[in-house]
């Protein structure tokens, strides 16, 4: 078990937490080379193989350090992927199977309006108001699974990409399609198939399947909006949603390399990380945008559950339909900003099965094909196009130097919000944005002047932080150790509506059981963990 802290901005209080865990915890090894610098004094700690309820306790007695400030437990837990894939299967299979009453592939392309708005942004080059010509390329960063060989998503920069899962070759962040069926949320390929709307082109399938799944299509197909993009994969996860993830790392690369100004993010982490949170501001602090998805499928919720896109600092897009409203299962709340198609998409779809040969072996063997799919995943990389045409055509240097730090991430979501066509009838906008994706609207539109720098003070954040956690260090950790048993309760449970407040005490460490008994009565016990469960659905 792994364990990421957050030391004292102050160089001195650092030093001394770092000799105190050393001398506390002096069976445990440092990862010194995980720290994130740019961002806080973080820095990671390797546990051994210790029970959770252990890895609480250390938790725990790591908060009372002078000089810590915050804790994270890197959570691993080997039934993640069934708190939405066995419990909402049977749902999304339905969705994914509604006939063949599709629209046209490429609907979305014209919805947008995106290749009028490529068709202008070249004409305005020629005449001197732009600097897209159709030939120049722009850097975008896809956090995600990872990319793979299937022929319509052929053009990943995989030179410049990595890999930070642990266990896998950093130079090579090549998905190895975990969980590619039964198909709906987890499936690797998640990379590709996001990154098949961005900059899929006409391909032969040559690895098909010969006895393919009746919700798989194998004709060739063209998908991608916008193939200018330079797209570089960074491999944080095995799959789309998670309890924890690499987003931190990954950002403090991109960060540090200075020379990739968009990000597209369609992978969610289920829990708040504070070297997330961090790495976000950093990174839109130095102008870097980050499109983030909402999340869809669970249920049709009003507000935002998923990091990154529950930070204010991202610009998060929900799914939108062909007929121009937001699709009923994709996440709304006050933290999107706009929606844009995101129902009814044609991706490319890489998986693998298991076949036996000779008579006592197995052979896991990949495919490639396109599938119907649904989802915010698909609604962000279309918005990161339409921010990359976007900066092409205005330049990329210009527009940092003009709207310097977080004003550049300001100055965007405040033209794709005004500039965004209108729903298809009474739709609340402060649930699923100003509207829908526009992009020759967004072309045309007249840059904003530039204001004074607005920028986040993290170190000032971590400095009131450490204020707050030490007037109530113990409850802190409890309280963050309920959030966990709470979710992981979920993954046992199938029914939304059944009482958790038993599995809870039932799996908690004896430092939570003796917190909440002396806090709580047990049916305030009940009402606490139920207020955790109506958080995270949103209720």
């Amino acid at each position: 078990m792994r364990l990421e802290i957050l030391l004292d901005t102050d160089l001195a209080a650092c030093d001394q937490a770092r000799k105190e865990i050393e001398k506390e915890f002096n069976t445990i090894n440092y990862i010194q080379e995980k720290d994130y610098p740019r961002f806080g004094n973080f820095i990671e700690i390797e546990t051994g193989n210790v029970s959770d309820t252990d890895t609480w306790r250390i938790t725990d007695q790591l908060m009372q350090v002078p000089g810590v400030i915050d804790v994270d437990p890197d959570i691993h837990h080997e039934n993640e992927e069934a708190l939405i894939s066995n419990q909402f299967f049977t749902e999304n299979k339905q969705l994914n199977s509604l006939g063949t009453a599709y629209p046209p592939p490429d609907w979305y392309h014209h919805d947008i309006f995106f290749p009028e708005a490529i068709a202008l942004a070249i004409n305005e080059a020629k005449t001197g108001h732009g600097h897209f010509d159709g030939t120049n390329r722009i850097k975008v960063a896809q956090l995600d699974t990872g990319y793979t060989r299937h022929p319509e998503v052929k053009n990943f920069n995989i030179r410049e990409g990595h890999n930070f899962l642990e266990k896998e070759n950093p130079k090579d962040p090549k998905d190895k399609l975990n969980s590619t069926r039964p198909f709906p949320i987890f499936w690797g390929g998640h990379g590709t198939s996001c990154a098949g709307v961005m900059i899929g082109t006409k391909a032969r399938i040559s690895l098909r399947d010969p006895e393919p799944e009746d919700d798989l299509v194998m004709e060739d197909r063209v998908n991608g909006v916008f193939p200018n993009i330079d797209l570089i994969p960074y491999r944080i996860s095995r799959s789309i949603i998670s309890f924890t993830n690499k987003m931190a790392k990954a950002l403090d690369m991109i960060i540090d390399r200075g020379d990739i100004p968009i990000v597209s993010m369609s992978h969610a982490s289920l829990i708040a990380k504070r070297s997330h949170r961090l790495a976000v501001q950093e990174a839109v602090n130095k102008g870097i945008v980050i499109v983030a998805a909402p999340g869809s499928h669970i249920r049709s919720f009003k507000r935002v559950f998923t990091y990154p896109a529950k930070y204010p600092e991202t610009i998060a897009t929900a799914a939108s339909t062909v007929d121009k409203v937001p699709w009923k299962l994709t996440h709304g709340g006050k933290e999107v900003d706009l929606c844009a198609p995101g129902f009814q998409i044609l991706i490319p779809f890489p998986y693998t099965k298991t076949k036996r040969f000779l008579l006592f072996f197995r052979r896991k063997r990949e495919y490639h094909a396109y599938k119907w799919s649904e989802g915010s995943s698909f609604s962000v990389p279309l918005t990161a196009c339409a921010a990359s045409l976007w900066m092409l055509h205005h330049g990329v240097d210009k527009l940092r130097t003009r709207y310097p730090g977080a004003e550049l991430t300001e100055t965007l979501r405040k033209l794709l919000t005004y500039t965004s066509q209108p729903f298809n009838g009474e739709v609340d906008t402060n649930v699923y944005g100003a509207g829908i994706l526009h992009v020759k609207n967004l072309i045309q539109a007249s840059l904003p002047e530039g204001k004074q720098q607005i920028s986040i003070d993290t170190n000032q954040q971590i400095f009131n932080l450490s204020k707050k956690i030490k007037e109530r260090q113990t409850v802190f950790s409890r309280e963050k150790e309920l959030m966990h048993k709470t979710l992981l309760a979920k993954i046992y449970t199938e029914d939304k509506n059944e009482d958790l407040s038993e599995y809870v005490m039932d799996t908690a460490s004896e430092a939570l059981k003796s917190h909440l008994k002396k806090s709580y009565s047990s049916e305030n016990i009940k009402s606490r963990v139920k207020q955790y469960v109506n958080e995270w659905y949103g209720q």
